[in-house]
C-alpha cells in the first residue's frame, strides 16, 4: 500500500481494498484506514469505491450466482439463497458459536481465579502457586480482547451476508421487471416494485446479523444452567433462568407497543408537514380570510397529539431500560434464594457467587434481546421472501428468458 499522494491515485485504488488487505487488517478493519485517507485529500472519484470492493461482491457476481441457481433448481428465493451462501451461512454460525464459547469460558476462569485468591499461603497443603494465579488472570484478559474480536467478527460476517442477499434480491427485482410483457406490467403496479426494493429488501440486513442465535441462544442457555446446577442446584439454576426468561415476552410487548406508538407518530408528524405546507403555500388566502388563528390552532392540536406519543414512547423506553437493569438483582435473589432451601449444602463462597451471577447475566444480551431480535428479523424476513418470490414467480416469455443472460 504505497502512500502516493501527489501523483495519480489509481496504482494506490488497486492495491487496498478487502481482497488485498492482510489478517490482520480483516481483524481490525484497517483496511479501510486508505479510503478514509482519500477522502481527507479530497480525491474520492466514482470509481473509487468499487475498487475498494471485494470482486466476489460485486452486483455482476453476485446476480450471475443466484440466477444460476434459481434456474437450476427452480427452487424458491429462500432455497437459492441458501445454496448460493450456504458456506457463509456456516461461517457466521461458526463465528457466533465461538464467540458464545469464550463468554462462558470468562465466568470459569474467574471462579478459579477467585478460588486461588482464597487459599491459604500459609498452609502449604492448601497454597497454590504464584504462576496459577497469573495464569488465570492472564486467560481472563486475553479472552476479554478475544470476545471483542470475535464479536465483531461476527456482526461484520452477518452484515456482509445480509448486504449481499439484498444485492442479488435487488438484481432479480430488476431482471423480471425488464422481462415483463407491458400486459404484464399493467398488473404489476410500480409501488408494488418500489416496496419490494426499498422495504422488503431490508429485511435481509437484520436477518442475516442475528439469525445465528435462534441457534446460538438455546444452546449458551443449556449451558449456563448446567454450570449454574453444577454449583448451586438445578432448581436454583431453573428458578434462575426462569425469572430472567419472563423479561422476553415483556420486551416484546414493549417492542410491539413502541412500533404502534412510532406508527402513530409518523402519521401525526405527516399530518403536520402538510399543514405545515399547505399554510405556507396559500398564506396569502390565509391573511385574507382572516385564517391565521384557527390553521395555528389545528397546527398546534396535531402537534400536542405528536408529541404526547412521543412523550409516551419514551417513557415505555424508560420503563424497559428500567427493568433490563432492575432483573439482574431480582433473579441473583430468586437463584440463591432457592439454592439455600433446596441445596442446604450448598457453599455460598465468593467464587460460586460471582461464578454464578456472571452466567446469569449471559443470557440476558443472547435470549433476551438477541434471540428477540431474531425472531422477529426472521420472521419478518420470511415474510418479505414469499412477496419477493411471488414478482418472481411472474411468468415471462422464454425468449426473453433465453436472452435475459445474467442479469445485472
Amino acid at each position: 500500500m504505497g502512500m502516493k499522494r501527489r501523483g495519480s491515485t489509481e496504482a494506490f485504488e488497486r492495491e487496498v481494498g478487502f481482497e488485498h488487505a492482510s489478517l490482520f487488517a480483516r481483524c481490525t478493519y484497517t483496511f479501510v484506514d486508505p479510503l478514509i485517507r482519500l477522502g481527507a485529500a479530497g480525491k474520492i472519484r466514482e470509481d473509487t469505491g468499487p475498487r475498494f470492493l471485494p470482486s466476489s461482491d460485486t452486483a455482476e457476481t453476485l446476480s450471475g450466482r443466484f440466477d444460476v441457481q434459481h434456474a437450476r433448481h427452480r427452487s424458491s428465493v429462500l432455497g437459492t439463497l441458501l445454496r448460493v451462501h450456504r458456506f457463509l451461512f456456516l461461517r457466521h454460525l461458526l463465528l457466533a458459536s465461538l464467540e458464545t464459547a469464550v463468554r462462558i469460558s470468562q465466568p470459569i476462569f474467574l471462579r478459579y481465579l477467585l478460588n486461588w485468591f482464597s487459599y491459604d499461603a500459609s498452609d502449604p497443603t492448601t497454597a497454590a502457586p504464584a504462576t496459577s494465579g497469573w495464569v488465570w488472570a492472564g486467560l481472563i484478559a486475553v479472552f476479554a480482547y478475544l470476545y471483542v474480536l470475535i464479536h465483531h467478527q461476527t456482526f461484520w460476517c452477518g452484515m456482509r451476508n445480509g448486504m449481499r442477499m439484498r444485492a442479488q434480491a435487488i438484481a432479480a427485482i430488476q431482471k423480471q421487471v425488464l422481462a415483463l410483457t407491458a400486459a404484464k406490467l399493467a398488473i404489476v403496479t410500480s409501488g408494488r416494485v418500489v416496496n419490494l426494493v426499498s422495504n422488503d429488501v431490508r429485511r435481509f440486513d437484520e436477518a442475516g446479523v442475528f439469525w445465528p442465535f435462534l441457534i446460538v441462544g438455546p444452546l449458551e442457555l443449556v449451558a449456563v444452567f448446567i454450570l449454574i446446577g453444577s454449583q448451586l442446584g438445578y432448581l436454583a439454576s431453573f428458578a434462575g433462568i426462569s425469572t430472567l426468561l419472563m423479561l422476553i415476552p415483556v420486551q416484546s410487548f414493549l417492542a410491539r407497543y413502541i412500533g404502534r406508538l412510532r406508527s402513530k407518530i409518523a402519521k401525526q408528524t405527516d399530518e403536520r408537514v402538510r399543514l405545515t405546507g399547505e399554510a405556507i403555500n396559500g398564506i396569502t388566502t390565509f391573511k385574507m380570510l382572516n385564517w391565521e388563528k384557527p390553521l395555528v390552532q389545528e397546527i398546534l392540536r396535531v402537534r400536542q397529539r405528536e408529541a404526547g406519543y412521543i412523550r409516551r414512547m419514551n417513557q415505555i423506553r424508560a420503563m424497559n431500560m428500567a427493568l433490563s437493569f432492575a432483573i439482574m438483582p431480582v433473579v441473583s435473589l430468586i437463584t440463591f434464594t432457592v439454592s439455600r432451601y433446596t441445596v442446604p449444602a450448598a457453599d455460598f463462597t465468593v467464587s460460586n457467587v460471582f461464578f454464578a451471577v456472571s452466567l446469569l447475566a449471559l443470557p440476558k444480551l443472547t435470549m433476551c434481546e438477541f434471540f428477540v431480535h431474531a425472531v422477529e428479523a426472521c420472521s419478518e424476513c420470511y415474510v418479505s421472501l414469499q412477496r419477493i418470490g411471488e414478482f418472481l414467480e411472474i411468468k415471462v416469455p422464454k425468449d426473453v428468458l433465453v436472452g435475459g443472460g445474467g442479469g445485472s
